[in-house]
């Protein structure tokens, strides 16, 4: 909030992934918002130099209607809430607490159709980007079983005559 200009977004995006450095972490994508200024953003020479400093890559993303489907929405989250797949951490640093305090109460407060500029929804979004990826990464991992194909035992029976279970 408060951040007016281009440097002082790329600072804090710096800041973040130098922070989870130190904590033992890569940051592996930056996702944006493409709309408007935020385009600009995205294709900034600076980012795209801390792209090959660091090694993240920067995604642009269209937010749209999307963000209300019930689908691929904020909504389709829901679910991996239920599930247990989204954890908030809750830790005993009250940076930590206040961050995860401020998720709960955009996720409490999100409605359908409401638009940030009346609604604050931030680290909802946030947070959806975020799943998305994770989505996408997940189904890239899921292995289909039906893919392989065998032929026969790789072992011969027995001259016995016994069966193989």
């Amino acid at each position: 909030m408060g951040l007016t200009r281009n440097e002082q977004i790329l600072g804090i995006v710096e800041e973040a992934v130098l922070r989870c450095g130190q904590n033992g972490a890569t940051v592996s994508d930056v996702v944006i918002e493409a709309m408007v200024f935020q385009k600009g953003l995205s294709r900034d020479e600076r980012l795209i130099e801390m792209t090959d400093r660091y090694g993240f890559r920067v995604r642009e993303h269209l937010t749209g209607m999307n963000k209300y489907d019930e689908t691929i929405g904020v909504p389709s989250m829901a679910l991996s809430f239920m599930r247990g797949e989204i954890d908030i951490p809750y830790a005993d640093d009250p940076s930590t607490r206040h961050q995860a305090d401020e998720l709960i109460r955009q996720l409490k407060a999100w409605r359908p159709l409401k638009r940030g500029t009346k609604l604050r929804q931030d680290q909802v979004m946030a947070l959806w980007f975020i799943w998305i990826l994770w989505r996408q990464r997940k189904q890239s991992y899921s292995v289909d079983s039906s893919q392989f194909s065998f032929k026969g035992l790789p072992w011969k029976t027995g001259t016995s005559g016994s069966k193989v279970f």
